[in-house]
């Protein structure tokens, strides 16, 4: 249902059991016998909530599916308490989002590098994360992703062994770190620009299952630069919106999102 909705070539179906397993009550469908119609899920980090996979089947559109699901899938966000909600909306999908309440915030850039190229020499500042290392990640991210999420770090830790990278500072603290997913770079965050591009180097030291891409915040007006000079291209975008009261984060530290779903 979401190749049909979403196109591409893209298999979303490991991620899916990876947010079911960190949360399977944000998680709506929509159906009819057998057949899902729609979907989408929410992650809740306490002090905001994320929404994402929001689909619905081509030809089941225009029937009201994706509003429902919608309202659902709120309701259960502000039973649980938490006031604002974020979403990273299509041209399609915002007019939908602008009428429940949402408004426009920044905006998301894909960027894909032009050919999955072969690895190239890794930094030596450049160390190899685990999951041993969750709580010296949470300790840079959490301020500047704006909640813990630290349950999700770890399943991604987990899910992509020696694919995630750090930098130290003079402390010996984290000052970045980045994970290469299958065919994506992210989470990947870095205050200063000098880290971020010694990590995504780290990360193009790995071979990737097609063309790597990044997806990254608007406020991050670096990033277009630092990736240019890899390869990488914008090729799609996003709108980022907001419903409920500002939320406290550091977009312009966020080079690489996990995904359109998870922030």
């Amino acid at each position: 249902m979401l190749k049909a909705a979403y196109g591409g070539r893209e298999g979303r179906a490991e991620t899916l059991r990876r947010f079911l397993t960190l949360d399977a009550g944000g998680w709506r469908v929509a159906v009819d016998g057998n057949t899902i119609l729609g979907c989408v899920g929410a992650l809740d980090y306490g002090r905001f909530a994320y929404v994402g996979m929001m689909a619905v089947r081509p030809d089941a559109q225009g029937r009201g599916i994706g509003r429902a699901l919608m309202q659902d899938v709120l309701a259960w966000i502000g039973d649980r308490g938490t006031a604002s909600v974020l979403l990273d909306a299509t041209a399609a999908g915002a007019p939908l989002y602008t009428s429940l309440g949402f408004a426009d915030e920044d905006d998301v850039c894909l960027y894909t590098r032009a050919e999955a190229a072969g690895p190239t020499a890794r930094p030596d500042s450049a160390i190899t994360l685990g999951p041993d290392d969750v709580e010296r990640i949470r300790r840079l991210d959490a301020p500047i992703f704006g909640a813990d999420w630290q349950r999700l770090l770890g399943l991604w830790l987990a899910a992509f062994p020696g694919r995630a990278f750090g930098t130290r500072d003079r402390s010996g603290e984290l000052s970045g770190f980045a994970i290469a997913q299958e065919n994506r770079i992210g989470p990947w965050v870095a205050r200063e620009a000098a880290v971020a591009e010694v990590l995504l180097v780290a990360a193009l030291s790995l071979r990737f299952s097609d063309a790597p891409s990044v997806i990254s915040p608007g406020a991050n007006r670096a990033a277009r630069e630092v990736l240019a000079r890899y390869g990488f291209a914008q090729t799609g975008g996003t709108r980022h919106m907001r419903r409920g009261p500002g939320v406290s984060q550091e977009r312009a530290s966020i080079w690489g999102q996990v995904n359109y779903a998870a922030g």
